[in-house]
């Protein structure tokens, strides 16, 4: 009995007001005694009762915290998921606005959306239209290039043939280009050259320069050309492959020869004259 007088009074500390309300029950001092127990057991269970109150507050704060976090990583996900659907809808989105572009007549804008799009998605399901679209687009460039310059160009034809390197005295097989130049300026044209640019094309996008040719078809030592007439231009490589076994070749008629364009420009002024850039031409995979 002493033994739970002894806990009762410890537990006082925790009960500051317990003494004083005990005072003035000192003759039932027995009956106090007695009521001990259950005045420990108590106290014991309010203690509990503010232990658990504190671990469900401490379990509301991570829940908060948890749902806070659970609430921004859905609106990352969210926000990731509309990153994913724009690059999926890239592609098209480029193309869409391309070909608007070329209805209200921005071609370059339009080409430059264009090269965009084949240049990062190389493979994408549009690859074939874009191609398409683009090299329409650059011939109506040509064409308007061509006809603010007074002409035309028409029966445009690219392969391969084989050519004799006077200098190192080998034969080599080198892109052609041929086509034909009709004067619808009206007047007579006294200076008119032709030149293009050849370049093989890599995986990535990546341009080797070949070589380059160079026509004049009207002008130093050409005659001039006349309205409505017509003249043929030639611009062959001056750097080629060789071939010694025929394989080369081989290649370029099985289509898996290398693959060249040509920048085709020309110039009207000829001495000083700027290059004013016409269209790219592949060289076809044919050889003559």
């Amino acid at each position: 009995m002493s033994r739970d007088l002894a806990r009762l009074a410890t537990m006082s500390s925790r009960l500051p007001y317990l003494p004083a309300a005990l005072a003035p029950w000192k003759p039932y001092r027995l009956a106090l005694l007695a009521a001990a127990p259950l005045l420990l057991a108590a106290c014991n269970h309010a203690a509990l009762v503010h232990k658990l109150q504190g671990q469900v507050s401490s379990l509301q704060a991570q829940l908060t915290t948890v749902t806070a976090q659970r609430d921004q990583l859905r609106r990352q996900i969210v926000h990731l998921q509309a990153q994913v659907d724009g690059l999926k809808n890239a592609p098209q989105d480029l193309y869409a606005s391309a070909v608007q572009l070329a209805v209200a007549g921005h071609l370059r804008s339009a080409t430059t959306r264009l090269t965009h799009l084949l240049a990062e998605y190389p493979h994408g399901p549009l690859t074939r239209q874009a191609d398409a679209e683009l090299a329409a687009l650059r011939q109506k460039e040509s064409q308007a290039a061509q006809a603010r310059a007074g002409f035309v160009i028409k029966n445009l034809s690219s392969y391969w043939k084989t050519s004799v390197d006077t200098l190192n005295q080998q034969s080599l097989v080198v892109p052609k280009i041929r086509f034909e130049v009709v004067n619808v300026s009206g007047g007579t044209i006294h200076s008119l050259a032709f030149r293009a640019v050849f370049y093989r094309l890599h995986r990535g996008g990546l341009r080797e320069r070949l070589g380059s040719a160079t026509d004049q078809v009207a002008g130093l030592g050409s005659s001039s050309l006349h309205a409505q007439v017509e003249v043929a231009a030639w611009l062959t490589d001056d750097t080629g492959y060789t071939d010694p076994t025929g394989l080369f070749t081989m290649g370029i008629l099985a289509g898996s020869g290398p693959k060249v364009v040509a920048t085709l420009s020309y110039q009207r002024q000829s001495l000083g004259g700027s290059w004013i850039p016409l269209q790219q031409v592949p060289v076809a995979s044919i050889y003559r």
